[in-house]
């Protein structure tokens, strides 16, 4: 039997060639980053704990910024593909996750 998945389409960098999207098979959340002008997964894959319900790509393209279920904010290095920090505190999910530049 396939597992169900879900696929969530979060985020595109302004003037820039990558995407961001969030895929759940209903027991781990992947967070991939994608080349627009190819279609092509970039190799950058990150694994969040909780339901990703917000995402953004910073304008440089250098993270990702990925809310949870866990009402927290990840940030990913994309070069790095490694956890830099977690922003805590919320009281309610977070629905939207944007930079500014």
């Amino acid at each position: 039997m396939k597992a169900l998945t879900q696929l969530l389409i979060c985020g595109v960098v302004l003037f820039g060639a990558y995407a961001v999207s969030a895929q759940t098979d209903l027991s781990t959340q992947t967070i991939k980053l994608w080349d627009v002008t190819t279609g092509q997964e970039m190799p950058a894959v990150f694994k969040d704990q909780g339901d990703v319900t917000a995402m953004a790509l910073s304008p440089d393209g250098q993270f990702v910024a990925a809310a949870d279920e866990y009402k927290s904010i990840n940030v990913w290095d994309v070069k790095e593909q490694k956890l830099v920090g977690k922003l805590v505190g919320h009281t309610q999910y977070v629905k939207e996750v944007s930079y500014h530049p």
